[in-house]
């Protein structure tokens, strides 16, 4: 299958933009996929998780999700001693965990709920308690690398599809990465200040598989973005990102 058809594939997974640090992740004694608490929901009832899959924030419908299996998020507490200031706390902390890290590769750590539901009774179980969420290595979530590059295109010539949305004009390497730094500088201190970010040793990886005379044209879908390799007019390689505004 070529590359183009792959990329818009749904079952893609293939996620680089969120990539961090080993250090950035959660330190829990008990760290679990969300396949693993759906699949042994006795085990871990009523015991406080670090959980990892892709941090979806959704109306009245947070969730962790890794595949097919998902668990629904409770960001608020609850009790005689709850009041409307610990609610305005926990809006803004949820408010700013679903800025940083949504739709990205997470660890979440609270306590695991079987019997939770959500509010519509639509999920298999839950997570309450929230206490914490950060980033994990994209490949605990996505373990395809987000480099693919073909060395010929001898077979036929794979053009840039109609339903894809190319923001600005083609880019050289240098451009990519002059712009990408201008972009990162403002969130100095919370992402590494090189090309791509968290990213970058797969950029690294990618931009050698470059020749002269290639184009980057940048991309943007619902759920995945990036850059296509463009080399005499073919798609012959991509770099994937997650898309995050």
């Amino acid at each position: 299958m070529r590359i183009v058809a792959r990329i818009l594939s749904a079952c893609i997974g293939i996620f680089a933009l969120a990539v961090p640090d080993e250090a950035q992740a959660a330190t829990c004694d008990l760290k679990v996929t969300v396949k693993q608490l759906l699949a042994n929901k006795d085990a871990y009832a009523n015991r406080v998780v670090c959980a990892v899959g892709v941090f979806h924030p959704q109306f009245e419908g947070d969730n962790l999700a890794l595949n097919e299996d998902t668990v629904w998020l409770s960001f608020y507490g609850s009790g005689p001693n709850y009041s409307k200031r610990n609610m305005e706390i926990d809006r803004q902390r949820m408010q700013a965990w679903s800025r940083l890290y949504g739709e990205r590769c997470v660890v979440i750590q609270g306590r695991f709920n079987p019997r939770q539901t959500g509010l519509r009774g639509t999920w298999e179980a839950g997570i309450e308690a929230i206490e914490d969420v950060s980033a994990e290595d994209r490949l605990a979530c996505f373990p395809s690398p987000p480099v693919e590059v073909e060395a010929q295109h001898a077979d036929g010539c794979d053009k840039v599809p109609d339903n894809v949305h190319l923001k600005g004009p083609p880019q050289t390497v240098a451009q990519v990465e002059a712009q990408s730094l201008t972009e990162l500088a403002k969130e100095a201190g919370r992402v590494p200040q090189v090309p791509l970010g968290f990213a970058n040793k797969y950029w690294e990886i990618f931009k050698k598989k470059t020749r002269d005379g290639d184009v980057l044209l940048r991309y943007q879908g619902a759920a995945l973005g990036g850059y296509l390799l463009v080399r005499d007019g073919c798609v012959v390689g991509a770099f994937n990102t997650v898309v995050v505004d």
